[in-house]
């Protein structure tokens, strides 16, 4: 013969099964947090931009910061900001071996003529290619993650723009009417 289950059995029972359905829950939840959305992205320049750039990117929720690509022999194979720097050279591996989506320019104070090189040396790869905005904004603390700009075709063009001169557009172009059709 059974004998009827004593109350502290069904009191035990329900407590363990309260504890292991919150417990699941948060384990689910820890396991998406270490599952991060984050771009994986590429710091160019470890200068003190891209270290000021590395600390900010390490508070955002988008961007998770993989290593800075420098050409100086000085700080190459060293780290910074618990990042290692790397030679442009070693860009392809690391995009290939750590899922790169952007490479992040932090160098604000670059000439033209050497950001054209830098962007032009970027272009084969398949990553999106980001920089800072202008020195003057850095000093004043301004600057932010959400203030990386995407990087335009007047950065290509190596020099700064030309705006038109509208006074010859007049004197070049004519308007001329043509009429097709039957009255």
């Amino acid at each position: 013969e059974i004998e009827p289950a004593s109350r502290s059995v069904i009191l035990i029972n329900w407590v363990l099964i309260v504890l292991v359905m919150t417990s699941s829950r948060f384990l689910a939840r820890w396991l998406l947090l270490l599952q991060n959305d984050k771009n994986n992205v590429i710091i160019f320049g470890a200068g003190s931009a891209g270290r000021q750039l590395s600390n900010a990117l390490n508070q955002s929720k988008e961007y998770n910061p993989i290593a800075f690509i420098d050409d100086s022999s000085e700080i190459n194979n060293h780290f910074i900001n618990g990042l290692k720097v790397f030679y442009p050279n070693d860009l392809q591996s690391l995009i290939g071996k750590k899922g790169i989506k952007e490479v992040l320019i932090a160098m604000p104070s670059l000439k033209s003529s050497r950001r054209h090189e830098i962007i032009n040396f970027l272009e084969p790869y398949p990553v999106q290619v980001r920089s800072l905005p202008g020195v003057s904004a850095l000093a004043k603390g301004q600057v932010t993650v959400n203030d990386l700009l995407e990087i335009d075709l007047r950065d290509l063009l190596g020099r700064e723009t030309v705006e038109p001169n509208k006074d010859l557009f007049k004197k070049n172009i004519s308007k001329i009417v043509v009429q097709t059709g039957v009255m």
